[in-house]
This record gives structure tokens, C-alpha cells and sequence, in this order.
């Protein structure tokens, strides 16, 4: 306070004498305050750091000197004196002697070199922030799936540092079970000390755990640096390791590792199985969700339980959904077989059905097929357009998915030569398109009539092997009872007595059976225009229910009718295939989805160590789907 004063007042002397040239020597007696003015302020406390920058700012630091106490003038007035010791030649009216000599000769002393004790405490508190970084683990557990991979490295690795610091007692050969044994010890301890570092310090100094602590219902013990439970039951007869297990937090890496061992220890058991061996030696916080969460990790018990995946019935498309038009315009055509006939006495032959159904009509046109070759094949799509017409679109199934099928016909239909009947097809104006392989359910539209066709041909053949000509009038009656299916129950009316109903015959023929009489008829009937009018009256009729009856009962979906993820480029998955046990399913990854028209994703193109297929999305079962961040 007194320099601050000093230099006000040598300020205001200034002006007042309006000097341009002002030349001031501070004289103090006051070694700490000297220092703090020839200091930084900013390294005090703001009180004497304010006052410092102010008496800085007037003055210089050389212009402050030091002066004992006995020639400081102004103790005279700090200390107190009489009225006759001021009179007008006293020191405090001529000031000191020295003045009226040369500064060179004045008793100033420099300011001492040390510290003066009394300032330290003006002096700010430094504070250093700093994050101890923990020491980096050598081997980082997070890049291990296997707590014995882990622990033998561990353990070699002990080797070499003993070997380094002990060369005359250097140890070679095979790893011995107390070593292991140190490793794993080690591992042990690191995990404890990274989650339970407070309740070890409290234990070494004979403290109990904080009343706070996670683990404090256990009463834990430190038994050699080890956090073991201590518990109630010390007298079950049980091992000694059962009764104090060891404490491990939950998530942790180490904690992982162990429970992954004893899974694939015990084959991939269950939670509960992993859990209880566990339990025998481990006491693991949360301990069976943390099994139950590294045993669904598990890639060999993911892929033996992944399900094959499912996505939203697709939409009819447009040839189930067509208007008015003739039969059998768009069809789809499977095989069944083969069925033995008889040739002569005792000679057998192998017969197949090729079934032909209208996709909006559902009318059943069944072919007799000789072989299973690529030119019996196309006679019988041949016999099928001199009596039905030609169609406009063929669909089928494609490669080895004709569901039901016996292998012999399952592989003579992969030998059908698909580019010649296609090109048969072409040059008749027929589109042929094929459902994706192994998907069966494509081709529901005609897999439910093979199914009925075979039940038919039991039901009426049985076991008795017939000739050819009787085989065919079979086959003709099959057809003849499957175009007389009803397509609606119940007529157009809520009436319970109203029976009627619509069959693809009604396209056919005009009416519900094939085998109805002809009837009684006048001679005014045998007019060609009524008859025409007649007959279109019923076409219009029947169009009309078929519209307003069986096109509603397919508006439903019966099942798939949620969406789930489409399957992305670079998704892993499984093949689900027939007939091979789920282990030898191939892996594959997916390269090219296939939009439908509504966006969603029903098959893939899927890339595998043998080549490229095309697969629906309920023959995949999916791994790992692909990130692309």
C-alpha cells in the first residue's frame, strides 16, 4: 500500500509542477515488497498482483532501491514522535543528510538475491493438471478369443524375461502347469485391479471395503493379491475354491475369456450348464447374464441355431390378376412322376405327367409325357397348344426345386435343355420365365395341383399296374375331377340353400361339370343367335362372380405379412439346403440382391467358394450382415 501511495503521490507532484522530465527514486525499507515490484504480477494473489501492475505501470523497477530502517524518514510518522522533535531543521522537515549528495554516495543497497520469506505466502498456487495415462498392457486381452491362446503367450513371455535376468538358470522345454498356472494368476489380478481397484487398497491397508462398493454383500477377502468371496458357507463340505471363488466384474475381457473356455470346454453346453461350472470356481457379478451374453456370441452356436430368413408375401402379379380373357393364356406347368405302365405281359415303362394350369382361371390341362427329354418335353407343351391354344407367358419352377419330386426326376429335369425350349417357345410368341431355384413356394399356383394329382391317381390306380390306354382315360378323369374343384364356396347370395358355386369348368365348358346330359331342347332354341346370346350371357355371368367372389379371397395374406430387412450386398449367410445336415451348409456372400417390384428383397445372388447361384431369401439364413461404415 505505502509504494502504491509513493507512486500516486510522486504522479501528482508532477503535474501539479507541470515537469516534463520527472526523474523519482523510490526509496523503501520493505525487502518484500522490492521483490514484488522487480516480480511478475501475475504471480500473485490478485490483491498484491493489482498493485504491483499499478505501481509498474508509473515506474520502472531500477527506480526502487533499498533503504535501512533508521534512515527511512517515514517511520517517523508510522511510529509516532513528539512535537519537538519536528521542528524546522529536524529530519523530517530537511530530510535525510544524504539526499544533497551524489546517488552514487546515497546508502542504498541492492535488492537481496534471495527470496524474502514473508512474500511466499502472496505467491499463487500453481496447480498441474495431468491424466495419468495406465501402463499399456503388452498383450491386450480385447484382441483374444481364447483364454488359453492368451495364457500360454502370457506365459512365454514370462519365460523369456526369466531367461533374460537369469542366464545361468535359464528354462527350456515344454510349458510345465505352474507356469500356466502364474499366467493365469496374472490375468487375474489385472482384471480384479481394473474394476476393483478401491476395495484392494482398502483390504491391503486392513480397512473393509466402502459400505458403497459393488461387491461389499460378498465380504471380500484378499487371499495372495487375490479378491476371493468370503461368505457364510466356510463349513460345507465342499473344495475350498467352490467355498471363496474368485470375484469378477462383468464385461470385462478377462471375465469374457474365461466364461468362452468353459463354453467350448463343455461342447457349447447351455447358460445354466456354463454357469454352474463357472460358479465352482468363479464369482462373476451378474454372472448368468454374462454367460448368456457370450454364449449368443458364439459364432459355431449362432450358426447351428440361425433360422432361415423370411420376408412379406410378395404381390400377385399380373397374370393371376387378369381380366376378362381365355383360358390357359398364362400358365404354369410342373412335372409328376414317374408312374410305371405296362407294356405287353411282363415289360414296365416309366410315365410322366405334365401338368399345364391357367394362373387366373385355375383350370388343369394334364399331359403324358414318355420321357423326361428335351423333345418329349416340347411335344407335350406342342399337344397342349393344339387343344388349348397358344399361351402368351409359360412360368415354371427352375433346376432342382419340382417339390415332391423323386431324384430321378429331380436331375433328368436340371438335363432339360432349356435354351431349345425356350427357343421352341419363342418362335410360337410365348414368354417363358423361371422362378428362382430351390424356392418352391414360387410356384404355389401349380405345386398344390401336383399334389392333388398324385392323391388321385393313388386313390384310383392304387398299386395295380396298368397298360397305357387305361392310364391315359385315368388321366383324362383326374383332369376332368380337378376342373370340377370348386374355386368359391357358396353363391353370391347369404342364402344357406344357395349352393352354387364357380369351377374352372364354368370357363371350360360353360358350366359345373363336363359330364352333365345335354338336356331337352325346342326347336326355337336351335336359333344360332340365341344360342350365341345365350352363351355369352353365362361367359359374362360367370366372369362377374369370378371377380367379384374369388379375386377377393386372395386380397389376404396367410403368413409373411411383415417385412423384415432386406439382405444387403456383402451380407454372410448360410445356404439352407434339403436334405444336408445344418454343419455342412455352405457359407456364402451375398453380391447382387434382387429388388421385387414393391423393393423388398426375395432373392440374391450369392457368391461361394464353388462358383455363383441364385438363391431365395428363405434358402438363407443370415451370419453377419455386412457394414459399410
Amino acid at each position: 500500500m505505502a509504494c502504491q501511495l509513493a507512486v500516486r503521490l510522486a504522479k501528482s507532484v508532477c503535474e501539479q509542477l507541470e515537469l516534463d522530465e520527472c526523474r523519482v527514486k523510490y526509496l523503501s525499507d520493505s525487502t518484500t515488497a522490492l521483490w514484488w515490484i522487480k516480480s511478475e504480477p501475475r504471480k500473485f494473489r490478485p490483491f498484491v498482483a493489482n498493485r504491483v501492475a499499478e505501481i509498474l505501470s508509473e515506474s520502472d523497477p531500477i527506480q526502487w532501491h533499498h533503504i535501512g530502517t533508521k534512515l527511512n524518514i517515514a517511520d517517523i510518522a508510522s511510529r509516532g514522535t513528539s512535537v519537538a522533535d519536528i521542528s524546522a531543521d529536524s529530519t523530517w522537515i530537511q530530510g535525510p543528510e544524504f539526499l544533497k549528495s551524489e546517488f552514487s554516495e546515497w546508502p542504498v543497497d541492492k535488492v537481496a538475491v534471495d527470496f524474502p520469506e514473508p512474500s511466499q505466502a502472496e505467491l499463487k498456487k500453481s496447480v498441474l493438471k495431468a491424466k495419468v495415462a495406465p501402463a499399456k498392457q503388452v498383450i491386450d486381452p480385447a484382441a483374444y478369443s481364447s483364454w488359453i491362446k492368451i495364457t500360454r503367450i502370457t506365459t512365454w513371455i514370462f519365460r523369456m524375461c526369466n531367461n533374460l535376468r537369469n542366464k545361468e538358470k535359464r528354462i527350456s522345454g515344454p510349458l510345465t502347469v505352474d507356469e500356466l498356472d502364474n499366467a493365469n494368476l496374472y490375468w487375474i489380478k489385472w482384471g480384479q485391479s481394473d474394476r476393483f481397484q478401491d476395495e484392494i487398497e482398502a483390504l491391503r491397508k486392513g480397512r473393509p471395503v466402502p459400505r458403497d462398493s459393488r461387491i461389499a454383500s460378498l465380504d471380500p477377502q484378499l487371499v495372495d493379491g487375490v479378491l476371493r468371496v468370503n461368505g457364510r458357507i466356510e463349513k460345507a463340505e465342499i473344495p475350498w475354491e467352490s467355498k471363496h471363488p474368485v470375484i469378477l466384474d462383468h464385461g470385462h475381457d478377462v471375465t469374457r475369456l474365461i466364461v468362452i473356455h468353459y463354453h467350448r470346454k463343455l461342447i457349447h453346453a447351455g447358460v445354466e450348464h456354463v454357469f454352474n461350472h463357472v460358479r465352482e470356481k468363479y464369482w462373476i457379478l451378474h454372472g448368468r447374464a454374462e454367460v448368456k451374453n457370450c454364449t449368443v456370441k458364439c459364432p459355431l452356436c449362432f450358426r447351428r441355431r440361425v433360422k432361415p430368413m423370411a420376408q412379406k408375401m410378395a404381390n400377385l402379379p399380373n397374370v393371376r390378376l387378369a381380366g376378362a380373357s381365355v383360358p390357359f393364356r398364362n400358365v404354369g406347368i410342373d412335372y409328376a412322376g414317374p408312374f410305371d405302365t405296362r407294356i405287353g405281359r411282363n415289360r414296365k415303362e416309366k410315365r410322366y405327367i405334365c401338368l399345364f394350369t391357367c394362373l387366373h382361371m385355375r383350370a388343369v390341362h394334364l399331359e403324358v409325357a414318355h420321357s423326361l427329354d428335351t423333345d418329349s418335353c416340347i411335344m407335350a407343351l406342342r399337344r397342349f397348344q393344339a387343344r388349348r391354344g397358344v399361351p402368351v407367358c409359360i412360368m415354371s419352377d427352375n433346376g432342382t426345386n419340382f417339390v415332391g419330386a423323386e431324384r430321378e426326376l429331380r436331375e433328368a429335369l436340371e438335363d432339360l435343355d432349356q435354351e431349345k425350349i425356350s427357343n421352341e417357345l419363342t418362335a410360337r410368341g410365348v414368354r417363358w420365365i423361371f422362378n428362382p431355384p430351390a424356392a418352391p413356394w414360387f410356384g404355389g399356383a401349380w405345386e398344390a395341383l401336383v399334389k392333388s394329382v398324385k392323391r388321385a391317381l393313388k386313390v384310383m390306380l392304387g398299386n395295380v399296374l396298368t397298360v397305357d390306354e387305361v392310364f391315359l382315360t385315368v388321366i383324362a378323369e383326374v383332369e376332368a375331377m380337378l376342373n370340377s374343384r370348386p374355386l368359391v364356396y357358396g353363391g353370391s347370395s347369404d342364402s344357406p340353400t344357395d349352393l352354387s358355386v364357380i369351377t374352372p369348368n364354368h370357363f371350360l365348358h360353360g358350366r359345373a361339370s363336363s359330364n352333365v346330359s345335354p338336356g331337352e331342347f325346342n326347336q326355337r332354341d336351335m336359333s344360332l343367335r340365341r344360342r350365341w346370346r345365350h352363351s355369352q350371357f353365362l361367359a359374362n355371368q360367370f366372369w362377374r362372380r369370378w371377380s367379384n367372389e374369388y379375386i377377393p379371397q386372395l386380397i389376404k395374406r396367410s403368413k409373411w405379412n411383415v417385412a423384415h430387412r432386406n439382405l444387403r450386398r456383402g451380407d454372410l449367410v448360410l445356404i439352407v439346403e434339403k436334405d444336408v445336415p445344418r454343419s455342412h451348409w455352405r457359407l456364402g456372400r451375398v453380391i447382387a440382391p434382387i429388388a421385387s417390384e414393391d423393393g423388398l428383397i426375395r432373392s440374391a445372388e450369392i457368391a461361394t467358394k464353388t462358383g455363383t447361384l441364385t438363391r431365395p431369401v428363405g434358402r438363407l439364413a443370415l451370419l453377419e450382415a455386412f457394414n459399410d461404415e
